[in-house]
């Protein structure tokens, strides 16, 4: 099988990083496209490239801008640039998670293609996407409504049991750290600290007002504060509040392994770390997307509504049992979203030869 990959959006990195390791050996060639957009590029060539070695070509294609307009024009030249590309190797299929560029070049170019989505706000992405997969791909927690609103079929739409993150995590604990980060080098102690993930800048779907130095402020009355910044534009905000700030790439999952707990203004980390049995406590500022509200729901996500709550939710952190406990039982009964990819794939390219 030869298989186009569009990887737009670094938390995505590690999904693809589990489904080619588990499925590489029944592939013949992949074509792996990136964009420019922070570190993105560096996590593909690290994560990625030693999985496939010879048998992909990992190709950086277009970027990611901030402003609506430059959104759009951006979008539309890769879409240029990819359609020379792909119609140039000729894959049986497609998939990616949550790519317009991917839904439109192989919807144009007569490619079955698979999107995964998980973010029910981002509603653009989705309007986007949705109405050209052959296959939609999202947790069971993504409603109905949003995928018809988006012009998406139910019929073409598989659910699975859990969310995307339970990939990353069974990876992580597959393979270990792609590069294991030392407490003690950033001048803290292994449990003596929080890590703070500040909410996503630029992002179509972020409608609250930021509160995070006010979050970092209560937690640093307790812990040291590790923070993991968007971009090197917002390092010297947390320098100057005494944060540690780890600039990315880091592997998270193993520096979260040995935090005393994780506190998130965006998502995926802050479920990341929810999955890894670590306390975690989402401070998004607008409407959560329904993955992070089924994992609050069950209790692995403590919400904070205003600043206030942390001194709270640090105090049930201490209970690192119990949040291990809940973070195990959910593992085993989700599915693992890369197999969940894999048999999708396959279904579309067998229908096509068939």
């Amino acid at each position: 099988m030869r298989l186009w990959v569009d990887i737009v959006n670094s938390p995505h990195v590690r999904l693809f990083e589990r489904f080619l390791s588990l499925f590489s050996s029944d592939l013949e060639e992949v074509l792996v496209t990136t964009r420019r957009y922070g570190v993105l590029p560096d996590l593909v060539q690290r994560l990625i490239s030693p999985i496939l070695g010879q048998r992909t070509e990992i190709l950086v294609v277009g970027e990611r801008e901030a402003d609506r307009v430059g959104k759009l024009k951006s979008h539309l030249l890769r879409i240029l640039a990819l359609a020379d590309l792909v119609s140039e190797f000729e894959p049986d299929a497609a998939v990616s998670k949550a790519s317009p560029e991917l839904a439109r070049v192989a919807f144009g170019l007569g490619v079955p293609s698979v999107i995964a989505n998980d973010n029910d706000e981002s509603a653009f992405v989705c309007r986007l996407s949705l109405p050209q997969a052959d296959s939609i791909v999202v947790p069971e927690s993504f409603p109905d409504r949003v995928i018809l609103a988006s012009g998406g079929s139910l019929r073409a739409t598989r659910k699975f049991r859990g969310v995307f993150e339970v990939a990353h995590v069974l990876q992580h604990f597959d393979r270990g750290p792609f590069e294991p980060v030392r407490p003690e080098d950033l001048g803290v102690e292994p449990g003596g600290y929080v890590i703070f993930r500040p909410e996503p800048f630029g992002a179509s779907y972020l409608t609250g007002a930021t509160r995070s130095p006010q979050y970092l402020r209560e937690i640093s009355r307790r812990y040291d504060v590790v923070v993991i910044p968007r971009g090197p534009e917002d390092e010297p905000l947390w320098r100057r509040e005494g944060a540690k700030v780890v600039s990315p790439p880091v592997d998270f999952l193993d520096l979260a392994s040995r935090a005393a707990a994780v506190v998130g203004a965006g998502g995926t980390m802050t479920r990341e770390a929810a999955l890894l049995g670590v306390p975690a406590a989402s401070a998004f500022p607008g409407r959560e997307p329904c993955v992070s509200l089924e994992l609050e729901r069950l209790g692995l996500i403590y919400r904070l509504s205003d600043p206030v709550d942390v001194q709270k939710f640090l105090d049930l952190a201490k209970d690192r049992a119990a949040w291990e406990r809940r973070a195990r039982d959910y593992i085993h009964s989700a599915e693992d979203p890369a197999r969940v990819l894999w048999e999708e794939v396959n279904r579309l390219v067998e229908r096509r030869t068939a």
